[in-house]
């Protein structure tokens, strides 16, 4: 698990639990949706998830733990404004809800890694005002 810090209108950055290593990072540009994970999929409540193409152009998705709904309700609006208005066209219009898992992903048991989601991402919020110019040491990512 790593505490995540989120510079504004740049790119996510994500640590050690510690806070002293670096695991990566991930530009807006680079991004292409942020959406809610079923909970049943990881079996953890309030998580989330940034889609986003990797140096080499395969889709990765980085999942992360929030502590609270609305902590989870303030990253997935900021993350989406973010993309909205620095990807633009290129955003995904449809995403996973599940994850790759046991070679399939767990919402439409679709074996391809690599496979366009199988569900709509919502309409975005126009009305988004929350700023992510802060650390959120508690929240947990990871990629399986």
């Amino acid at each position: 698990s790593s505490g995540i810090n989120a510079e504004y209108g740049d790119e996510l950055t994500y640590w050690s639990e510690d806070g002293k290593n670096l695991k990566g990072s991930i530009k807006v540009s680079q991004m292409r949706a942020c959406e809610r994970v079923d909970k049943e999929t990881f079996k953890r409540p309030y998580m989330f998830q940034v889609v986003y193409l990797s140096k080499s152009d395969k889709m990765r998705t980085l999942y992360i733990q929030a502590p609270c709904f609305s902590t989870t309700k303030s990253w997935v609006e900021e993350l989406n404004r973010l993309i909205d208005g620095v990807v633009g066209p290129e955003k995904y219009t449809l995403y996973h809800k599940g994850a790759f898992l046991k070679n399939y992903w767990s919402c439409c048991k679709n074996k391809d890694k690599y496979a366009q989601g199988c569900t709509n991402i919502p309409e975005t919020d126009e009305a988004r005002t929350v700023r992510l110019s802060r650390n959120i040491s508690n929240v947990s990512a990871f990629s399986p």
